[in-house]
């Protein structure tokens, strides 16, 4: 257990994993899921799958039927704005931590979501995290330093409200590692559907958006580096084709 992200009383929290056609990527995240510095008796794990093709949503079935307390909820379409709003709806709880399904949490995520949670003034309605690199392939020379971010790497340390002087004015939240109170999830309408990726369209930033809509109505949105994932940067994303890909559809 880490020495800073102990916690007293607990909300009820569930991590969602939202997928499509990536099962061999669900079952490191979920390995991950199962090394956790707390028990799993401490928190829910849901897999939402949006409209895998139809190997790999059975092999799907297996793989979170194998997880103990898992619960896997399947979607005729894909859309991961859709999966995430399918998941808070689902979910139950005070708080829903969102996670990629290429994303592998450090053994102490949980907890520090929890201390985050138990430590913040008010009840946080968002709460960022960092998101380290796992490279499937060397970063290129020629990719720019300014355009990390596209690749949905968060190195900033610190802690404090996003769009404060506590933080870069650059910094956002990403969807990979992001944690929201369900009630005001639900009550402020969810992801927006008509952004965030589906199958090869690269449109984001949803997530962004709604952080900063209930940021803009009240509720607090904390960025805690503490809380860590390692994200699997695949090799496809490594070249000018996909990076062109994505500033397009970001544009």
């Amino acid at each position: 257990m880490s020495d800073d992200c102990t916690s007293q009383s607990e909300p009820r929290l569930t991590v969602c994993l939202c997928t499509h056609n990536r099962p061999a990527y669900v079952r490191d995240c979920l390995a991950g899921l199962r090394k956790q510095t707390v028990g799993s008796e401490r928190f829910g794990v849901l897999v939402v799958d949006s409209g895998s093709p139809a190997a790999a949503g059975a092999e799907l079935v297996g793989i979170v039927a194998a997880h103990p307390g898992g619960r896997l909820v399947t979607l005729d379409k894909p859309g991961v704005s859709l999966a995430r709003n399918i998941g808070a709806r689902t979910a139950g709880g005070d708080y829903i931590a969102y996670i990629d399904d290429d994303a592998v949490p450090a053994t102490d995520w949980v907890e520090c979501i929890i201390a985050a949670i138990q430590q913040a003034p008010s009840p946080p309605a968002v709460i960022g995290g960092r998101i380290l690199p796992v490279w499937e392939a060397p970063l290129p020379s020629w990719w720019p330093v300014s355009l990390r971010g596209v690749l949905s790497i968060i190195e900033t340390e610190g802690r404090g409200e996003y769009r404060s002087p506590d933080l870069p004015a650059t910094l956002e939240p990403y969807g990979a590692n992001v944690t929201m109170r369900v009630p005001v999830l639900l009550a402020a309408g969810g992801f927006g559907t008509k952004v965030g990726r589906r199958g090869d369209i690269l449109l984001s930033d949803e997530e962004v958006q709604l952080a900063w809509r209930l940021q803009d109505a009240g509720h607090s949105a904390l960025y805690d580096s503490r809380i860590v994932v390692y994200h699997h940067i695949q090799r496809v994303r490594l070249t000018p084709a996909w990076l062109l890909s994505r500033l397009y559809w970001q544009g």
